[in-house]
């Protein structure tokens, strides 16, 4: 459901208003150039990859009851399973927190962090244990899920894990870093929802208004350092640059002429890429490999990000315009990559979905699909290659775990 609501606000919202004469879309306070020529191709594009997502999704046949198994009172705790859980939640808290001390204690801030505020710090293999800090809050908070649902005792190492995921994921929300923070949150809440109890729908709206205001309030001052330490926060907030540019107009309106300058520039003024960063996203989930297949790929731009920043402000800018779901395999591909990566990424949601559903009380199924409803949430407004990084990390890691306990068990 957060997929449409995000993708409508991103890639039809705009339109929308524009035809009720709330908004100009010749004009934006972001971008000189709001490419306003590029609609219709826009909107049309969107609505492709809308509906092979749709059509991915629809195309396995729905199974089992799902998180409805754990609610009904039923309940399967066999030995496998306990040990199981508890080596999950025993390994992952433990490397949490033992990244997030090696990260503070370091000094160290990703550029998810210090790019707002040009704190960003440079050291080898900070971005990856960012990842992978990111990765086990996520699955931290939902073994957390997993036990409310299963009634489980919690491992007093379990509570630690949660304790460090939620102080982390307050840090991302200083920092400026809202995907990180509601990735978390969405594992929490949005696996508490559908495991444990039913949310009605109006509880739903009215947390996603909150979210949206929220949202609004840190793109204003995230990019003013130590804002949080403000003793007049209001006043700060009011006085901000950036609210000033979000009180007429939105900061998601920067993803939405995003995707027209894609369809605008590409290939008409720069090539597709045939496949360059869907290379680099698949090869980012081995450490380093950067450098080794670096040399061979000579493109201008290793990411969309990267292009679109140039096509919408310019090569020297601080800040980039980000990416979408949309332009991301366009650039590489055109309509056929549009609808075969959408396709894909449906179809990948129905299978978890119906992994789980066929066994809900395993632990590691239920960590990998609400890390994947999270990612699939949020993906209209970043590329596939986080997600696809994060899944393979935490699958990996969600094997290695099960193949020790299993040996440990004897």
């Amino acid at each position: 459901m957060l997929f449409f609501a995000f993708s409508f606000l991103i890639f039809y919202y705009p339109y929308q208003q524009f035809l009720l004469g709330a908004t100009d879309l010749s004009r934006s306070v972001y971008v000189d150039d709001p490419f306003v020529d590029g609609s219709n191709k826009a909107i049309t594009l969107a609505t492709v990859g809308m509906l092979a997502f749709t059509i991915g999704y629809r195309a396995l046949r729905t199974a089992g009851a799902g998180g409805a198994e754990f609610r009904s009172g039923r309940k399967e705790r066999t030995n496998a399973r306990l040990f199981d859980f508890h080596a999950m939640a025993t390994a992952s808290s433990a490397l949490l927190f033992a990244l997030v001390t090696l990260y503070v204690l370091a000094g160290w801030r990703s550029a998810n962090e210090g790019r707002y505020t040009g704190t960003t710090t440079e050291a080898a293999g900070l971005e990856g244990t960012f990842m992978l800090i990111l990765m086990f809050c996520m699955i931290v908070a939902a073994l957390w899920v997993y036990a409310a649902a299963a009634e489980l005792r919690r491992p007093p190492i379990l509570a630690v894990g949660l304790v460090v995921a939620l102080a982390w994921s307050v840090r991302m929300l200083a920092f400026g870093n809202r995907t990180s923070f509601m990735l978390i949150v969405l594992v929490l809440v949005g696996g508490y929802f559908t495991f444990v109890r039913r949310a009605p729908l109006m509880l739903l709206v009215a947390a996603f208004g909150v979210w949206m205001l929220l949202y609004r309030i840190i793109d204003a001052v995230r990019s003013v350092p130590n804002w949080y330490r403000n003793g007049n926060f209001w006043e700060l907030l009011y006085q901000s640059q950036n609210y000033q540019q979000s009180s007429s107009e939105s900061g998601l309106n920067i993803t939405t002429i995003g995707l027209r300058a894609t369809v605008e520039t590409v290939p008409t003024t720069y090539d597709f890429t045939y496949g360059a960063f869907k290379f680099g996203q698949f090869a980012a989930i081995i450490p380093f490999s950067g450098s080794l297949y670096g040399p061979y790929v000579h493109r201008a731009y290793t990411t969309s990000q990267e292009m679109l920043r140039d096509i919408m402000i310019s090569p020297w800018s601080s800040w980039d315009p980000g990416t979408n779901v949309i332009s991301y395999p366009y650039i590489d591909f055109g309509v056929p990559g549009v609808v075969l990566i959408l396709f894909a990424i449906g179809l990948t949601a129905k299978a978890i979905r119906n992994y789980v559903a066929r066994d809900p009380y395993d632990p590691h199924r239920v960590v990998m699909y609400l890390l994947t409803m999270s990612l699939v949430a949020l993906l209209p407004r970043f590329a596939t290659d986080i997600s696809v990084r994060l899944l393979a990390w935490a699958l990996i890691f969600s094997l290695l775990t099960r193949v020790v306990s299993r040996r440990l068990r004897g």
